[in-house]
């Protein structure tokens, strides 16, 4: 398989972001029903780790998984 221009500047882009440290994405979903929980009551996040918001920065789909909780979070209060 042959990798673009475009997919080698996002690659590239997201090494240039990576931490020594990260968690992977089994630990950060672990993480988020605390972090939603702890939500203001307009569901801004507060007192987030740096590693979780690294993640998040690198992680499509953690992001997502969160905005879905977050919007879940909302619609029951």
């Amino acid at each position: 398989m042959k990798i673009t221009r475009e997919q080698l500047r996002a690659l590239l882009s997201l090494v240039e972001v990576t931490e020594d440290t990260e968690l992977d994405c089994g630990e950060l979903l672990a993480r988020l029903p605390a972090l939603v929980e702890r939500a203001a009551p307009a569901g801004a996040l507060v007192d987030v780790p740096p590693e979780v918001l690294q993640h998040l920065r690198v992680c499509v789909e953690c992001e997502e998984e969160l905005a879905v909780l977050l919007e879940a979070w909302r619609a029951d209060d």
